[in-house]
């Protein structure tokens, strides 16, 4: 009898025991609950502080310049807010900062702990990269405008589309660089990344450069204008050739069947433009061979 009594004693300050330790984990839960809460407020209230600071700079430097580009207005028609979607990532980035602070606090979940952790720290970089597309290409754009204006002042009136052209030469290797620089930050650069972007720079490259130059030269020599589309088609097809070995170059086989198939369109279109160009030839020496007439009566 006295054994019974004794375990049932022994069995309640053992339940007590059990309650204070139930006890002890909810207050230390409320606790770990009221600090996340507290840094997640914060971090609330200083992202939204920080949207309306980015937003009021934009409208007020960004955006007024802005307009005054063809960027600009093909931007502001697709209904974009680059002030607002901005500030936007501004705020989504300082959350995720505060969301990194406030899962310190988090009792040890094992895996999912693990992975919620990673997930978080991804979080800023991707934000920084997509905020870094954004914002660089716009500053790009603006920059390669400033640059076709003050290069304008420089040439003369008939050498303008030069600075048309410089200033989109800078264009392709700045918004390259910036993009190049946002995937950096986003952990998505590699050996599938930088061919894609290195072709592409080609592509645009070759089709600006072709375009001026046909363009410059058909002004300056008006027989030229029937071999200037095919002139163009050969130059355009040229570096869109180079382009996309460049974007292919990783795989080897890819690469060989590009370089046979341009030899072949290289021989093509040599075939195809000599008539243009001995026609071209004999425009120059008729035209050569009258104003000798002319200078002579």
């Amino acid at each position: 009898m006295m054994d019974f009594v004794g375990g049932s004693t022994a069995m309640a300050i053992a339940i007590n025991v059990d309650w204070n330790a139930i006890v002890n984990q909810i207050i230390a839960g409320l606790i770990v609950a009221l600090v996340i809460g507290v840094i997640l407020l914060v971090g609330y209230i200083i992202g939204v502080i920080s949207k309306r600071g980015t937003i009021y700079v934009l409208r007020k430097t960004v955006d007024p310049a802005l307009n005054k580009t063809e960027l600009g207005q093909s931007i502001a028609r697709s209904g974009v807010d680059i002030a607002s979607l901005t500030g936007s990532l501004v705020l989504a980035f300082v959350m995720t900062i505060a969301f990194i602070a406030a899962i310190q606090y988090l009792p040890n979940m094992g895996t999912t702990g693990i992975v919620i952790e990673q997930i978080a720290l991804y979080l800023p970089r991707l934000i920084g990269g997509v905020i870094v597309l954004t914002v660089g290409i716009i500053l790009v754009g603006l920059l390669a405008q400033y640059i076709e204006t003050l290069l304008a002042g420089v040439f003369e009136e008939r050498d303008r589309k030069l600075s048309k052209l410089i200033s989109n030469l800078i264009l392709i290797g700045l918004v390259a660089f910036t993009i190049t620089l946002g995937l950096n930050i986003m952990l998505l650069s590699g050996d599938l990344v930088y061919p894609l972007i290195l072709g592409t720079v080609i592509i645009g490259a070759g089709a600006i450069i072709g375009s001026t130059m046909i363009d410059s030269l058909t002004a300056q020599h008006k027989s030229f204008e029937d071999a200037a589309p095919y002139a163009k088609f050969l130059i355009y097809l040229v570096f869109i050739t180079i382009g996309v070995a460049a974007i292919f170059s990783q795989y080897p086989a890819t690469l060989a069947v590009l370089q046979t198939l341009a030899w072949g369109l290289a021989i093509a279109m040599a075939l195809m433009i000599v008539p243009f160009l001995i026609k071209l030839l004999k425009t120059e020496m008729n035209s050569t061979e009258n104003n000798t007439e002319k200078e002579k009566e």
